[in-house]
């Protein structure tokens, strides 16, 4: 954080794990480019976590990710102020644009410009994920009724894949959270589709 702000440069941060397979798929798509890695290190001071000695961190910027409406799972990678505080998150990008994932190169160049012609904007921007944290963080939890857990499920099953299970069409990860969801509602009301969305992604799996 201080050689970024010393610099002027943004943080580019990555977290994984040693058994995450995504997370060697970017570092060899990536990160072990020669021409992505002097991008890399021209315009950002890069940071990579492993999540299994530092999780404390890995959950920090998971809920921030989370919080911002952007994707979760790993490898978590992040661009920061030199605060430390997330612009923009996502997960695994390819090299080349395909399956609507930008390409890596482009994310960099992009907000590389940004923080090099409008600095006001990359200040505005995280200004604004402090105060959308700051409110999640005061949110008061409610009870969560079977009219909220059917309305959860509803739009769950609108993104679920119908030919490999999952959620999206892009690359996955297995998500516990929204499996669960489907399964109770179907053992409430006896809905098969949400029983078969589950088993699919299971088997697929």
């Amino acid at each position: 954080m201080d050689e970024a702000r010393v610099t002027g440069r943004l943080i580019f941060l990555s977290i994984g794990y040693s058994a995450c397979h995504w997370c060697h798929v970017m570092q060899r798509d990536n990160f072990e480019d020669a021409d992505t890695a002097r991008l890399m290190n021209r315009h950002y001071v890069n940071v990579l976590i492993d999540r299994e000695e530092r999780p404390d961190i890995d959950q920090r910027y998971q809920m921030a990710a989370t919080a911002m409406d952007f994707p979760t799972g790993w490898p978590l990678n992040l661009v920061l102020t030199p605060e430390g505080l997330p612009i923009f998150a996502g997960t695994y990008f390819p090299p080349e644009q395909r399956q609507g994932m930008p390409a890596f190169s482009k994310i960099l160049r992009t907000f590389a410009k940004i923080n090099r012609e409008d600095p006001d904007a990359i200040a505005a921007q995280s200004s604004k994920v402090v105060a959308y944290l700051q409110n999640v963080a005061a949110t008061v939890p409610g009870k969560l009724s079977r009219r909220r857990l059917e309305g959860m499920a509803a739009r769950l099953i609108e993104e679920v894949d119908p030919f490999h299970g999952g959620f999206g069409q892009a690359a996955k990860f297995h998500n516990v959270w929204a499996l669960r969801v489907l399964w109770n509602v179907y053992l409430r009301t006896g809905k098969t589709t949400y029983r078969q969305a589950v088993t699919l992604s299971l088997k697929n799996m």
